[in-house]
C-alpha cells in the first residue's frame, strides 16, 4: 500500500521498505493542611514497595502466598505514600468478607490504600459504616473508601474494629498488634525495588501486529440471544455489538498479555535498567466495518475508551517489578468516534447537516514504576491524536479497489478553529466507515483532547501527559499523521503538552508512516526514534534508529539530513530477539511463574503477532564535542546529543 501516502495521503515521512475514553475529569485534588498530630520524623533508609500479591486470597490465619504475610481483616494492601497521617476509627458495622474484583479478600474492605512510611495514627470513633457499597470499577468497598490514592501529607481516617484482636496487617508488610500507636512499620525492603535514575540500558520490546486490517469475528446467534441483530434482507443473526466488542477487547488484552510473558521468558528485562512495550495504532479495534450503524458507532466509543483504560491498567499489575524490572507500556492506541454537541463554522455560525463527529484515538500509557517515592508519578497518562488521517475511520471490511472505503473528500464547509490547536484548519471529513451497510459520517479534522495524567482512581492529575515519570529519561510519543502535521518533535502545541519537552526516546504509534529523519534536524536532544507500524507484510513492521551527529557526511545505509554544523543521522539498530511469536491457541500455557489469574482465554481468530526486541544505550560517550543546537541549551550528557564516530 506504500504506506498509503503516509498515513492519510496529506503528506508524511519515508521510511526504509515502507506509511478518550477521556477518564471522568475531576476538579484537582486539594493539598490538605498540614496534620496536626506528633509526626515521627526519624528517617528510614528504606525502599517503598508496592506488594504484588499473586494468590492475594489468604485464608485469615495463613501467610499470604508469595510476600509471606498474614491477613486477618485484610485492612491494607497498597503502596505506601510519604509523609501521611493515619488515624484509626472504630467500626461495628462489617460483619463478612468481601471478595472485589482485584481478587483481594477484604473485610472491613479498607484494603487498597497507600500508607505512609513516617506515620502518626491516632484513633478517632466513628459508627457510620453497616454496609458494602458496589461501585463502578469492580471493587466493593465500604462507603467507597477503599482503593483511594491518598496524596502526600494527608490524613486518613480508618476505622478501628472491636472484633480485631491480634492481626498482622496484609500488603505493606507491616506488622501491628491492635494498632499500637507509635509503632514505627517495618517494611519488607525485597518487593518493590527503587524507580531507576538516569538509566543506562534500555529494553524496547515490540509486538509486531498488523492492526490495519484486523480480523472480523461478529459471528452468528440463535434467535432470541440478548441484544441480537438482524441485518436488512438478510436470514442471519448477529450477536449484538455490546458483547462483540468486550470479547474482542479481552482477546486483545490476552493477546499482549501472552506477548509479554512470552517475550520476558525469551529475554527478561531485569537485564535492563528500564524497558519499553510497544504495540501500533488501533491495536485494540475491530473493522470499522463491523458497525453496522451509526448508532453502534456511538455505542462503542465510550465502552471500547473505558474498557481500554481498564485493561491497561490491570496489564501492567501482571508485571510487578520486583519480578520483570522496572516497565513502561504504551500498549497501541484505540480510536472511536463521538458526536459533537454543537459544531460551528469559523463565523460561528452553526454547521447544520447530520451528526458530526469528533475523533478519540489515544493511547493509554502505564508503568509499574513506584506510586510512593515522593516523585509524584501518575498512575498513567494518555496521549491523544491531534489530526484524523483519511483512512483512520476505514471499512477494512470492504472493496479496497473502491475509493469510497474510508474518507474520500473534505466538505467545503469546515469547522472554526479548535481551541487545542488553533493553528491548524479544521475541514469537515466525509467518511464511509461501513460499505455494506452504507454508514457515512461526518468527521472534523482536528480533535479536542490533550495529554493527561491521572492517579490510580481515574482522577486527573494535570492537563498534560507527565513523560518525565522515569528521572532522567523522558519520552515523547507521536500517533501515526501526527508525526507529520503536529509532532512532539516540532509542533509547539503538541510539545506544550510535555511535562518535559527535551526527552530521550520518541515513539511513533503508527498504521502508514514511516519515520523521516528531517523530523530531527532540530531535536538534538533525542537519542533514538522508535516505530511501530500496523501495515506491512502480516504481522507489521518495527524498527528503531539510533539518532547521532557528525561534521563528516554518513556512509551508506544510514538517514541523513545536513545541518548547519554537519549531518543529522539515523542509523537503523540490529534487533537483540526477533520473531518472537505469540501463541494464540484458545488455551494458553504460560510459564509457571506468571500470575494469570482474570486473564481471558483468545476466543476469536486474530492476526498473528511477533515481538522484537532492542537494548539501547542512553548514556554519551564522555570527551566527545556537543552538537549545535538553535536553542541555548546546557551541555549535559542526558540533555543532549552529541558529535559521535
Amino acid at each position: 500500500m506504500a504506506m498509503l501516502g503516509g498515513c492519510d495521503g496529506d503528506g508524511g515521512g519515508t521510511s526504509d521498505g515502507t506509511s478518550t475514553f477521556t477518564p471522568p475529569v475531576t476538579p484537582p485534588v486539594k493539598t490538605p493542611e498540614k496534620p496536626t498530630e506528633t509526626i515521627i520524623t526519624d528517617k528510614l533508609d528504606l525502599k517503598i514497595p508496592p506488594f504484588i500479591d499473586k494468590n492475594p486470597i489468604p485464608s485469615p490465619n495463613q501467610d499470604a502466598p508469595g510476600i509471606g504475610i498474614e491477613r486477618e481483616n485484610n485492612l491494607t494492601d497498597k503502596e505506601p505514600s510519604v509523609d501521611q497521617t493515619i488515624s484509626a476509627v472504630p467500626d461495628a458495622g462489617i460483619r463478612e468478607p468481601v471478595i472485589t474484583g482485584d481478587g483481594i479478600e477484604r473485610e472491613n474492605n479498607l484494603a487498597g490504600k497507600e500508607q505512609s512510611v513516617n506515620q502518626t495514627i491516632s484513633t478517632v470513633p466513628d459508627p457510620r459504616i453497616q454496609e458494602p457499597v458496589i461501585i463502578g470499577d469492580g471493587i466493593d468497598p465500604v462507603n467507597n473508601l477503599a482503593d483511594k490514592e491518598p496524596s502526600i501529607d494527608q490524613t486518613i481516617s480508618t476505622v478501628p474494629d472491636a472484633r480485631v484482636q491480634d492481626q498482622v496487617v496484609g500488603g505493606i508488610g507491616i506488622e501491628r498488634e491492635n494498632n499500637p500507636i507509635g509503632k514505627v512499620p517495618q517494611i519488607d525492603q525485597t518487593s518493590q525495588p527503587p524507580a531507576p535514575s538516569n538509566p543506562k540500558k534500555v529494553g524496547i520490546y515490540s509486538l509486531q501486529y498488523h492492526s490495519f486490517k484486523q480480523v472480523s469475528a461478529r459471528g452468528e446467534v440463535g434467535e432470541g440471544t440478548p441484544g441480537a441483530v438482524r441485518l436488512a434482507g438478510e436470514a442471519k443473526i448477529f450477536e449484538g455489538i455490546e458483547s462483540y466488542l468486550k470479547r474482542s477487547l479481552d482477546n486483545r488484552f490476552a493477546l499482549l498479555y501472552r506477548a509479554m510473558v512470552t517475550a520476558f521468558e525469551k529475554r527478561s528485562p531485569k537485564e535492563f535498567d528500564v524497558s519499553f512495550v510497544t504495540a501500533p495504532e488501533f491495536y485494540w479495534n475491530v473493522p470499522f466495518g463491523d458497525f453496522w450503524t451509526k448508532e453502534e458507532l456511538e455505542l462503542g466509543a465510550d465502552l471500547c475508551l473505558n474498557t481500554v483504560t481498564k485493561h491497561v491498567k490491570t496489564l501492567i499489575k501482571k508485571f510487578p517489578a520486583h519480578q520483570y524490572g522496572h516497565i513502561v507500556l504504551l500498549p497501541g492506541t484505540i480510536a472511536m468516534l463521538k458526536p459533537m454537541t454543537d459544531p460551528r463554522k469559523p463565523n460561528g455560525t452553526p454547521v447544520g447537516g447530520s451528526t458530526i463527529y469528533e475523533a478519540f484515538n489515544q493511547v493509554v500509557c502505564t508503568h509499574n514504576l513506584p506510586l510512593n517515592d515522593g516523585k509524584k508519578r501518575p498512575a498513567y497518562m494518555i496521549w491523544p491524536k491531534r489530526v484524523v488521517s483519511h483512512i483512520d475511520y476505514f471499512d477494512e471490511l470492504g472493496d479496497k479497489r473502491k475509493r469510497d472505503a474510508g474518507c474520500d473528500g473534505r466538505e467545503l464547509n469546515s469547522l472554526m478553529p479548535n481551541p487545542s490547536h488553533p493553528g491548524l484548519k479544521n475541514p469537515i471529513l466525509k467518511c464511509t466507515t461501513s460499505i455494506a451497510s452504507n454508514v457515512k459520517v461526518r468527521i472534523g479534522y482536528v480533535t479536542s483532547s490533550v495529554g493527561s495524567s491521572y492517579d490510580s482512581n481515574d482522577n486527573l492529575i494535570t492537563g498534560k501527559f507527565q513523560n518525565d515519570i522515569i528521572e532522567g529519561l523522558p519520552f515523547g510519543i507521536d500517533i501515526c499523521l501526527d508525526y507529520s502535521a503536529a509532532s512532539v518533535q516540532l509542533d509547539q502545541h503538541r510539545i506544550s503538552q510535555l511535562n518535559e519537552r527535551h526527552f530521550k526516546l520518541d515513539f511513533l504509534l503508527a498504521a502508514g508512516m514511516g519515520l523521516d529523519i528531517n523530523n530531527y534536524a532540530k531535536t538534538p536532544h533525542i537519542q533514538y526514534a522508535i516505530r511501530n507500524e500496523g501495515i506491512g507484510g502480516t504481522t507489521g513492521e518495527v524498527e528503531v534508529w539510533k539518532l547521532s551527529l557528525d561534521k563528516e557526511k554518513p556512509k551508506a545505509g544510514t538517514k541523513f539530513v545536513k545541518i548547519s554544523d554537519g549531518y543529522r543521522i539515523g542509523t537503523p539498530m540490529i534487533r537483540i530477539e526477533t520473531d518472537i511469536r505469540v501463541n494464540q491457541n484458545e488455551i494458553f500455557d504460560a510459564p509457571k511463574n506468571a500470575d494469570t489469574k482474570d486473564i481471558p482465554n483468545i476466543l476469536d481468530k486474530m492476526n498473528p503477532g511477533l515481538v522484537s526486541v532492542w537494548s539501547l544505550d542512553t548514556v554519551q560517550p564522555a570527551g566527545t564535542v556537543i552538537a549545535s543546537n538553535p536553542a541555548p541549551m546546557t551541555t549535559v550528557a542526558d540533555k543532549t546529543i552529541q558529535f559521535i564516530k
